[in-house]
């Protein structure tokens, strides 16, 4: 997904598996532990596995209650060959936190409109 329309498909994608406020908004939260249990696994390793893996039922969490839906980490990988259910759950995770930093980016970066006089 180096082309921006990679991306923004991406993007549209995972924006119409998360509809819900609610399940949004745990992802987010969910993607923030993970992001900073990965920057504490310079300094605080077991800290930092525990941060990113007590991430991931808590976005489970947001589909099974919000949304009503499984989870795409459950989904079986396109391919049977080696590896490939371990690099699709990898790029479920990675891709969730490409959301949220696109996400938060979108919020500091829009500029609300102006009130008239």
């Amino acid at each position: 997904m180096t082309s921006k329309a990679g991306i923004s498909g991406f993007l549209e994608y995972y924006e119409t598996a998360h509809r819900n406020r609610v399940n949004r908004y745990i992802h987010h939260g969910a993607h923030t532990v993970a992001v900073i249990g990965a920057l504490a696994l310079f300094y605080k390793p077991l800290i930092g596995v525990l941060m990113i893996l007590a991430a991931l039922p808590v976005s489970w969490t947001g589909h099974y209650f919000f949304e009503r839906n499984t989870p795409a980490f459950f989904d079986e990988p396109a391919s049977m060959a080696p590896g490939a259910s371990l690099a699709k759950k990898l790029q479920v995770a990675l891709g969730g936190m490409l959301w949220t930093g696109a996400c938060f980016w979108r919020a500091v970066t829009t500029r609300a409109p102006r009130a008239s006089r």
